[in-house]
């Protein structure tokens, strides 16, 4: 399942004085919506991409941080279509347009665009709009944790990862939590883990069956790496088939017992298990 947030600020690794820009910025009924893409076309011989994945990753923190409850978020590296790697930022200003016009005023000066398109864009067009991104036929595997903070040791951990993946075909997301995420009582709904700042999203995605395991292997690896700064915890819908214990970890004690209460009431014989199962005989 792919979970979209909208619009993308995408860095290659280049020379930053010729570069091509496209701004996008789709406004729907009540909320606005804008992908910038910043796009090196000329690249410089042996230069490293991690100078500007660091920066991308700082601005999105220090945006999400900053920025009012209506604006939500997510921050990635991965490939364009071209093969080339990249970094992109989607955001999603929920709210009157003409204020949204005022929140995202920071991120058009974050870039150069040469063009601006607006356009009206239904809810379901919006979260159709990477379903391209992720074409049938590819294979995937999915790693994922909640992160305490994005701090920059966690930054420098998911740029060196993003360097050494078998391919350019892989993924990693952050996305930003906290806000009115946040100031819901913790134990007022299944989904817990109140206090996650981000989560995060490993992405290995391959084509040849002969590149499994070293794209699985990757994975694992990078989610391993990235524990130090993981609240122990999980985002059940970002879970692969990990287990019974990611999926209490999806939840956490308290709410998991309270769901398996529930399933042994509503569906004792776990008819309804097609799905990150919470067992009635748990």
């Amino acid at each position: 399942m792919i979970h979209q947030n909208i619009n993308a600020i995408i860095f290659l690794c280049g020379n930053p004085r010729k570069a091509q820009n496209l701004f996008q910025v789709f406004i729907l009924p009540s909320a606005i919506v804008f992908k910038l893409l910043l796009r090196i076309i000329e690249r410089v011989k042996n230069c490293s991409c991690k100078f500007y994945f660091k920066v991308s990753f700082g601005f999105f923190r220090e945006y999400a941080q900053s920025a009012p409850d209506e604006v939500s978020g997510a921050f990635g590296l991965g490939p364009l279509p071209d093969g080339q790697r990249a970094v992109f930022l989607f955001v999603c200003y929920a709210g009157p347009p003409e204020q949204g016009e005022q929140v995202i005023a920071r991120l058009r000066e974050f870039g150069s665009p040469l063009e601006d398109l607006i356009q009206p864009m239904s809810y379901c067009d919006v979260q159709q709009a990477f379903d391209a991104d992720f074409p049938f036929g590819l294979k995937n595997y999915w790693k994922s944790s909640n992160l305490a903070a994005l701090s920059d040791d966690a930054i420098d951990t998911m740029v060196a990862f993003m360097e050494s993946a078998p391919s350019l075909m892989p993924m990693v997301f952050v996305e930003r939590l906290g806000g009115a995420v946040a100031r819901v009582p913790n134990d007022a709904t299944a989904f817990g883990h109140r206090d996650a700042e981000y989560d995060l999203i490993i992405a290995a995605i391959w084509g040849d069956a002969a590149e499994q395991e070293a794209h699985i292997e990757w994975a694992k690896s990078f989610w391993e790496a990235t524990q130090t700064y993981s609240t122990e915890s999980v985002y059940v819908n970002y879970l692969s088939d990990e287990g019974e214990e990611r999926v209490r970890a999806a939840y956490g004690g308290e709410h998991y017992a309270r769901l398996v209460e529930l399933k042994r009431t509503y569906d004792p014989g776990n008819v309804f298990r097609s799905n990150q199962n919470i067992r009635p005989d748990a």
